[in-house]
């Protein structure tokens, strides 16, 4: 229901009992409908929402995942670009990870890594597996980490 002050009160220099009963039933009734909103709110607080063809997770929190694995020096192709399929047991198709070499902190053993890792411009996911592409065959092992945020 709507209300305005002309609903309430049908002269706005009187409050005769009638009007001040009106004033009392019309915040009644808005308190009432705060009430009905808030409870319907917390019905809904861990349920997705469809919002204008976007699904909204509310109150949700983020989980994150940190994976780890080491590239050998064996590449597919004989041409650029080459590319590698390694297991990473957990990962999904659906992840987009922020993946980056680890390194040693030996600066020789690190520079071979800076190197290879340098060579490989595109990596894909797949359940349990990722895909990485490269434009030279890195020469040095790589141990990467992956971190995932869903």
């Amino acid at each position: 229901m709507s209300y305005n002050k002309t609903t309430w009160v049908d002269n706005e220099t009187s409050l005769s009992a009638q009007n001040l009963n009106k004033i009392e039933q019309g915040i009644e009734d808005a308190f009432g409908g705060l009430e009905a909103h808030k409870a319907e709110s917390m019905a809904n607080a861990h349920k997705i929402n469809n919002i204008g063809g976007l699904e909204v997770a509310l109150n949700q929190k983020a989980t994150t995942g940190t994976y780890t694995t080491t590239l050998n020096t064996t590449w597919v192709g004989t041409s650029a670009p080459y590319t590698k399929t390694q297991t990473v047991t957990g990962i999904l198709s659906t992840d987009n990870p922020i993946v980056d070499v680890v390194m040693s902190g030996t600066y020789h053993v690190d520079e071979g890594r800076h190197k290879s890792w340098s060579y490989i411009y595109r990596i894909t996911t797949d359940n349990n597996s990722v895909t990485l592409y490269a434009n030279e065959k890195p020469s040095v092992n790589l141990p990467i980490q992956l971190k995932v945020v869903r």
